[in-house]
């Protein structure tokens, strides 16, 4: 009879690990990440021509991030890892007029953004402005 009393405990003793192995293994299970989306794209001057250290700066409307950078000398540019949001982007150069545009960026998604840049700052037209969104 005793070793009755002992399995029997053994059986629970272990029953009960099992079950806090399995609580422990299902509350450690990695939550799902949101995915994020990024925008990207070229600053270039009216015949094509790419302008280098633009600085970019990008705001989200909702998240209120800010995020900076500067377009490489092929005019390219990039912002990674975006949440969803309404983006103001703004581009800068001297010699030329600030450059401002409105990016809804879904999640996941990523967005094209190209910058032609043809006002210089006395606000003599040197070509066309344009604007291309491309999802």
């Amino acid at each position: 009879m005793a070793m009755r009393k002992t399995s029997s405990g053994l059986c629970v003793t272990v029953l009960l690990l099992l079950f806090m192995v399995v609580l422990n293994t299902t509350h450690a299970l990695p939550t799902p990440l949101a995915l994020t989306g990024k925008i990207y794209g070229n600053v270039i001057d009216v015949n094509g021509n790419p302008i280098g250290s633009a600085k970019i700066n990008l705001k989200g409307k909702g998240t209120k991030t800010r995020f900076k950078t500067t377009s490489n000398e092929s005019g390219y540019f990039e912002f990674d890892n975006l949440e969803a949001d309404t983006y103001k982007i703004k581009i800068q150069k001297r010699g030329y007029r600030n450059v401002k545009q409105e990016v809804i960026l879904a999640e996941g998604e990523g967005k094209e953004v190209d910058k032609i840049m043809g006002y210089d700052v006395s606000g003599k037209w040197r070509g066309y402005m344009d604007s291309n969104l491309i999802p």
